[in-house]
């Protein structure tokens, strides 16, 4: 339901560019491994079936999201359900220089992620652990850097 929802928001702000959004399907990971795993332009290695599997062993309420553009994998997200929160705690974009969404993805991503924090009546959003070379983008987009003692830094948002 929340995934339908983020889709209401952004297919007119990305309109013409199709949009749409899944769960983290066996088409997804399939479109991954084709596309994503070995490509040079990767930024970081998370190995995504592994993750999503699990994520789903571990995490009953969690959060996932495959971001579509027609055929086209553009990017995925997981992250954790937890008091007060949705965490995402990985987010990536596809490496093709040419994917249809590209500059996109961090805002169906974010879309997607606030529609489900809503709908799970959470206050905030927490992107767990942010490379650090991204932060300056999130806190473009409004989040707020938080460093615990003894826990991993994270970025904040309260959603409304």
């Amino acid at each position: 339901m929340a995934l339908r929802r983020a889709e209401e928001l952004i297919r007119p702000v990305f309109d013409p560019i199709p949009v749409s959004l899944s769960h983290i399907t066996p088409d997804a990971l399939l479109a991954f491994e084709a596309g994503w795993r070995s490509h040079p332009g990767r930024r970081y290695p998370w190995p995504w079936h592994e993750m999503a599997i699990g994520f789903r062993r571990n995490e009953p309420s969690r959060f996932e999201v495959a971001v579509w553009s027609g055929p086209a994998l553009c990017g995925l997200g997981i992250g954790k359900l937890r008091p007060g929160y949705c965490g995402l705690n990985f987010v990536e974009g596809s490496p093709m220089p040419d994917h249809p969404l590209r500059g996109k993805v961090l805002a169906a991503v974010f879309t997607a992620l606030t529609a489900y924090t809503v709908a799970m009546e959470r206050q905030a959003i927490r992107l767990i652990d942010p490379v650090l070379e991204m932060v300056p983008r999130y806190e473009a987009l409004g989040f707020l850097l938080a460093t615990p003692a003894g826990e991993p830094q994270y970025c904040w948002k309260v959603v409304s």
